[in-house]
């Protein structure tokens, strides 16, 4: 049965392919006949590639003692395994860009953004485990959540629903996975590892890098699996799951690699600077888990009555000022456009009745700023009311990102915000107003254009997103719903 649940999922023609150039470095490296001339010819073929080789192997990621002027020069100071994992991380890095508009469901950022630390992770372990190559390690990381990717473009919504109810924890995901499908991520990475010609011992890293981490297993095994116990240690959401995973961190790390107390402390405080760096030279956008962290810990701070009631009183009135200086700062700045996004519960009637419920509303604005992205800020103008203001590109351009935006964060937000006592939907409407794509003259004019659209997709039956038109367009923003 594990045999054909396999190939139905990898039978998928939407699966994650692996570039020609990445697929004949693979092929050389693994002959083991490969040569520094032979490598470079290779890669040179690729001269984007070629540029972004050359700037991470000069970067202070790697600390060489000289910059490099070539692919020759980086093969010999780095070795043919280094730039091996460098150009496969490239690749995996462009083949999976973030999804097109059929994929706007999938939470990209937070599973780059564990993707990231994970490899990180692994690499800062590599030292402690006997014969493991770093750059094989963080390699290895990267690529160890690959098969949710294959998993939802099989399944769809139904493993969305399975992942979402798994909140975080890799443990129950696993199980959910194997109830439901039969088959659980880590092995259809694996299988997936194999089939792009990884080595072995890779494709039995992600295959494991689930399970406890025990000393009879190989140690780039033991060593991923650390790595993910790590990056749950320092990334999650929930402090008392991060507190777990910091002391199982602790007790592995004695147990299976022999780490010191001191140094896997250290090991765990690198991590975020690290991903950081990481995330910038394979160009992938893993946002800014700081303020959704900070949120996130405001709303179970709020599940304290009285803290409660002392922040409806404090937050009544809103982040209006802070709003209004960041729409004003960006509408002042014509080389690009601005999206405004207004964004309401659709229950929040039913919310305002009951009294003004903050803790919901703080998980909805913690959710919004995860989905958003740091280049994007959010802000809680009035009870209820969130506004998120972004530069877009200029013209049409930016009205479809800015669409595809309020898309995404629609369908996100929409698990969030729970249901009322009155049965109100678990749902959200968004009005969308750019600045570039209209013309505005003034921050005012443009919150009433997205308090327009935010109403005509409340009137057109919820659970909706209106993008304001001008008037002289033919096309109004009643008709704009989606």
């Amino acid at each position: 049965m594990l045999d054909v649940r396999l190939e139905e999922v990898l039978s998928e023609a939407r699966l994650p392919s692996m570039p020609a150039v990445a697929r004949r470095i693979l092929s050389i490296t693994e002959s083991g006949h490969a040569t520094i001339p032979e490598i470079a010819e290779v890669i040179e073929l690729d001269q984007a590639l070629v540029v972004r080789l050359l700037r991470t192997v000069n970067s202070s990621y790697y600390a060489l003692p000289r910059p490099c002027a070539n692919i020759s020069q980086a093969a010999t100071l780095l070795g043919l395994r280094a730039v091996r994992s460098i150009v496969l991380g490239f690749s995996l890095a462009r083949t999976l860009d973030g999804g097109d508009d059929r994929e706007i469901d999938f939470p990209w950022r937070s599973y780059w953004r564990r993707s990231v630390r994970n490899a990180v992770s692994a690499r800062l372990l590599a030292r402690f485990g006997k014969g493991v190559d770093p750059d094989e390690a963080q390699l290895t990381g990267l690529l160890a959540e690959i098969g949710m990717v294959s998993m939802y473009r099989a399944f769809g919504d139904r493993y969305l629903q399975v992942k979402d109810e798994a909140r975080g924890d890799h443990s129950r995901l696993i199980r959910d996975e194997q109830r439901f499908f039969e088959i659980d991520h880590a092995e259809v990475g694996a299988m997936m590892a194999k089939r792009w010609g990884l080595p072995p011992e890779l494709a039995n890293a992600i295959a494991t890098h689930e399970r406890e981490p025990a000393r009879h297993m190989p140690s780039l095994e033991v060593v991923v699996a650390l790595a993910g116990i790590a990056e749950r240690g320092t990334g999650g959401t929930d402090a008392r799951a991060r507190a777990f995973a910091e002391a199982s961190f602790l007790r592995h790390g004695e147990g299976e690699l022999a780490m010191r107390g001191g140094d896997a402390r250290q090991l765990l405080e690198q991590i975020g600077k690290r991903a950081t760096e990481l995330a910038a030279m394979l160009e992938i956008d893993i946002g800014d888990g700081a303020d959704g962290d900070r949120l996130l810990d405001r709303a179970r701070a709020l599940q304290d009555p009285e803290a409660r009631r002392a922040a409806e009183q404090a937050e009544a009135q809103g982040d209006r000022i802070g709003f209004e200086r960041r729409l004003a700062d960006l509408l002042a700045t014509d080389a690009r456009g601005t999206a405004l996004l207004l964004i309401e519960p659709d229950a929040i009637t039913t919310l305002r009745r009951q009294a003004p419920d903050a803790m919901t509303v703080a998980r909805l604005e913690a959710r919004l700023a995860e989905t958003a992205g740091s280049a994007a800020s959010v802000h809680r103008i009035s009870q209820g009311l969130l506004a998120v203001v972004l530069p877009v590109e200029a013209g049409a351009a930016g009205a479809r990102e800015a669409m595809k935006l309020a898309e995404r964060v629609r369908r996100d937000c929409e698990r969030t915000v729970p249901a009322t006592r009155s049965r109100e939907p678990n749902t959200i409407s968004a009005g969308v107003a750019v600045h570039g794509a209209a013309r505005f003259d003034s921050p005012d004019a443009l919150v009433r254009a997205a308090m327009l659209a935010l109403s005509a997709a409340q009137r057109g039956g919820r659970n909706r997103v209106g993008i304001f038109k001008p008037a002289h367009d033919p096309m109004t923003a009643a008709e704009q719903i989606r």
